[in-house]
Parts: structure tokens; sequence; C-alpha cells
């Protein structure tokens, strides 16, 4: 499945350039980003994708205990105290081993390249 959402949010921990792994981790390194949204965002097409990934994967029957995406931030204590986190906002973290394809705001693709001025992602 290749749905592309468009969607306003600040990144953060943004690794699209290079994989990464987490300190401590055996995990293979990955491509990451945290979006993080602002409260009243339109999370309905984010909604959408997620369920239909689900279906997709899983159909009618996803496995016990499967973590939906959207986080609320004031539920992990690492971030409870992080102004930046705090008054409605929920983040979305995603990694993956392939590349992602990653697009200006003017929905220019970057193609790995690192842009000049990372803030107009």
């Amino acid at each position: 499945m290749a749905t592309r959402i468009t969607v306003r949010a600040t990144a953060s921990f943004v690794h699209v350039w290079e994989p990464h792994k987490v300190a401590g981790s055996n995990d293979e390194p990955k491509y990451s980003v945290q979006l993080v949204f602002d409260p009243g965002y339109d999370y309905s097409d984010i909604q959408n994708a997620i369920a239909e990934a689900i279906a997709v994967q899983w159909g009618a029957n996803p496995p016990p205990g499967l973590r939906f995406p959207l986080v609320d931030p004031m539920t992990k204590p690492k971030f409870a105290d992080k102004p930046f986190y705090q008054g409605g906002k929920l983040y979305l973290s995603t990694s993956s081993s392939t590349p992602p394809s990653v697009y200006t705001i003017d929905n220019m693709q970057l193609n790995g390249q690192v842009p000049e001025h990372r803030a107009l992602l």
C-alpha cells in the first residue's frame, strides 16, 4: 500500500536522510521521524490511512495489544514535563527500513537531498 498523506506538523527526532539506531538497542538502524500535531488538528486522513493499513495487514482481526500510532504525550512520562508537548498536542512516530519519500512544503520531492533550509520541510 502506498498511501501518501500531506500533513502540517512539527518534525522532531528526524532521521530521514540516513538510518539511525536507538542508543542501547540491538535493532537494525531505521529511517524515522516523530510528527507533532497542534491541538485541534484534523487527524481524519491519518486515522483512515491507519485503519486501511490495519485492514490490509490483518483484515478484521488485528493482533491483541496493537498500538495506535497517534499518541498523547501526556501518557508518556518522558514527555509529560516538556512544554513543547503540552497543551493537547498528539504525536505520531514512524519508522522504516527503507528510505522515505520526503517533500517540501511546496510539494517538491527531495530524493535524498538535504535541503539548504530544513525549516521548509
